[in-house]
């Protein structure tokens, strides 16, 4: 099951979401582009300001970053 949230600045109740989920202190964040320069590093700055220790992974914001290759290299990066 998904969870979407929209909550406005994007980082109210993030650390808070991240505890009630029981995620570990080392997460992947994953961003396609757009929200990458949007949002990224509010996101990232409010997690790791938490003692989150983070992998970013960014995809391009298209279509065709829907895929199972894009997965599987999501994947192995980790």
């Amino acid at each position: 099951m998904s969870t979407i949230i929209v909550k406005t600045p994007v980082t109210v109740g993030l650390q808070e979401l991240f505890h009630e989920h029981k995620l570990s202190k080392k997460s992947v964040v994953l961003f396609d582009s757009n929200t990458r320069k949007l949002f990224g590093d509010v996101v990232l700055d409010a997690l790791r300001a938490e003692g989150f220790q983070l992998v970013e992974l960014v995809i391009p914001a298209r279509e065709a970053s829907k895929s199972f290759s894009v997965a599987y290299r999501l994947y192995g990066q980790m």
